[in-house]
């Protein structure tokens, strides 16, 4: 600007004096001194009142420091030091091997636990065939019972009192194996409930296996750039950044 008013106020005076051949007379160049003055002095006080003048200036940049959420052998960098990274670019990645095992060793227990939830849901089943079969035999022994009674009162010598025993002694049994069949029933059931719960855990263990899994891939939380690195290839990476765990700094770039 200063420079535009400068290269203005010689052009002017060079036409004033030379073009237009005004004469060099003190009230002249008087003026276009005046002229020359209150033009840079006229920007230098409209700049000091638009844009103030401090002797201290503080540039802040947000840094991050990224510690990976699990632990491992850095396997390779692909992110380079001062080089524009954009959100979602992996900066390092951890070896997943152990972590892959975990996933499969996880998704075993998975499908080793539904296949015990099968197995439990076919015995409650049984169980429930068996309880429907021992109420049958209750309901045949306590009619045959009773009705050995009703001919015994009707008739004493109809029936012999060593059939209504042995048919009291069934109708005792059928009710023992009714309750019987009724606690298999219930204990049936309670396992099958324990292991659709041992399915939601297996469950968590894989849905945390996989996490862990994704996590092996370092990637950067926002735009920016790499300031300083504290791992290298090969290094161990360690959740704890007070022991100088992988750590990389990223500063956001200016738009």
């Amino acid at each position: 600007m200063i420079a535009f008013i400068v290269i203005s106020y010689v052009a002017a005076a060079y036409l004033a004096f030379s073009v237009f051949r005004l004469k060099p007379r003190p009230w002249s160049i008087a003026a276009f001194a005046a002229l020359g003055i209150a033009l840079i002095g006229g920007v230098i006080v409209f700049w000091t009142l638009a844009a103030p003048i401090s002797k201290r200036a503080v540039v802040s940049r947000y840094a991050v420091q990224l510690v990976p959420w699990v632990k491992g052998k850095v396997r390779n960098i692909p992110a380079k030091p001062n080089v524009p990274l954009k959100k979602g670019d992996m900066l390092f990645q951890i070896d997943p091997a152990p972590y892959q095992y975990g996933v499969n060793q996880a998704e075993a227990q998975l499908r080793s636990a539904k296949s015990n939830v099968q197995a439990l849901e076919a015995s409650v089943q049984f169980a429930h065939a068996a309880v429907n079969k021992a109420e049958a035999d209750l309901d045949a022994a306590k009619f045959a019972y009773e009705a050995d009674v009703k001919i015994l009162r009707s008739n004493a010598g109809a029936v012999s009192e060593l059939k209504v025993s042995q048919d009291k002694a069934e109708h005792l049994a059928a009710q023992a194996g009714l309750v019987q069949a009724t606690a298999s029933l219930n204990q049936s059931n309670m396992a099958l409930e324990a292991g659709k719960h041992a399915v939601v855990s297996a469950q968590a263990q894989l849905d945390t296996a996989q996490f862990n899994l994704s996590q092996c891939s370092v990637t950067s939380p926002a735009d920016g750039f790499v300031t300083a690195w504290e791992i290298r290839e090969g290094s161990m990476a360690i959740r704890l950044p007070r022991l100088r765990s992988a750590r990389s700094s990223i500063r956001p770039r200016r738009s």
